[in-house]
């Protein structure tokens, strides 16, 4: 969870936010000065500060606020004060570097409610994307709408299809690095073809984790395009596509001599045996929908190893 700096000279008030705050599974640390939160943010990679405007120590809130950016410009910085009586306040403090504002007093929801748009913030500065793991098959995929600040949303996985009422506290943020990548000359390219865009968003992520280089198709032709322009070292196809269906495209990728040496995974939420048979006709490896991740992501593996 994420880090949090507490800065008030109000000690009272500081244990409040604390509790608060720990309560919703952040960690927390508290100082009491400017000079003090200023100390502590030099020591530890704090993702959020709440202080107040009015510190003792030598160092104001803002003063505080402008140090805090200078060393790390992704923090989040919520001020607080019970002085912020005109819009003119609020865009002084913005101007210093602060992100979000408290008028003393408020109630527990407001505060989390900052800390948490605060937080959000700060991940999208740093390329991070909402993640949910789902319940069902343990798929993880990215969760593209934006959720409410308040209550839930319905959520379904693009693998399973199961649905999940989902709050804020549900998702983590992927760090850009989680998301290794093209991992240099040696990364592999992979074809993913697919109609429905949730699904092949979520295929597309799990190969880019493992390090693959993915290029997406939405239809066969689209497919059989792609497969000879940019000559892949896999295929990942849907079997029922629109223009050309998967076996089709398959076929007429194997007997190309261009492409013919492409491995081809195909993939169908139908579980028929003769479509694993088809599959195995043509030269191509096949796994029904939904997928279980780890044993798709191997298969891949061994499939772009030859």
């Amino acid at each position: 969870m994420a880090k949090i700096l507490v800065v008030d000279d109000d000690t009272e008030l500081s244990r409040m936010l604390r509790e608060i705050l720990e309560g919703e599974g952040y960690h927390v640390t508290t100082v009491h000065t400017g000079q003090d939160g200023v100390r502590a943010f030099t020591r530890e990679p704090f993702d959020l500060v709440v202080q107040d405007v009015n510190l003792p120590g030598g160092v104001s809130g803002y003063g505080a606020c402008q140090t805090y950016k200078s060393i790390r410009d992704t923090v989040a910085v919520i001020m607080m004060s019970g002085e912020f009586h005109s819009d003119q306040d609020i865009a002084v403090g913005r101007r210093l570097g602060a992100d979000g504002f408290l008028r003393k007093p408020f109630p527990r929801e407001r505060l989390l409610e900052e800390v948490v748009q605060g937080l959000e913030e700060r991940a999208k500065t740093r390329g991070e994307l909402p993640i949910f793991t789902c319940r069902g098959c343990k798929a993880l995929f990215p969760v593209g709408d934006s959720l409410p600040q308040e209550g839930k949303v319905r959520l379904a996985c693009p693998n399973c299809g199961q649905f999940a009422e989902v709050t804020r506290k549900d998702l983590v943020w992927e760090k850009p690095d989680e998301r290794k990548g093209p991992q240099g000359p040696e990364a592999r390219r992979v074809l993913v073809v697919e109609d429905n865009a949730h699904y092949r968003q979520f295929l597309a992520s799990l190969l880019k984790r493992a390090g693959h280089v993915v290029l997406e198709a939405k239809s066969g032709r689209e497919g059989l395009e792609f497969s000879e322009k940019w000559q892949p070292h896999l295929v990942i196809a849907d079997i029922m596509l629109p223009d050309v269906d998967g076996l089709t495209m398959a076929t007429r990728i194997k007997a190309d001599p261009k492409t013919a040496r492409i491995p081809i995974m195909l993939l169908s939420t139908f579980k028929a045996a003769g479509y694993a048979e088809q599959a195995r006709g043509i030269g191509a490896a096949y796994m029904p929908k939904p997928i279980e991740t780890a044993a798709f992501l191997e298969s891949a593996r061994r499939m772009l190893q030859g």
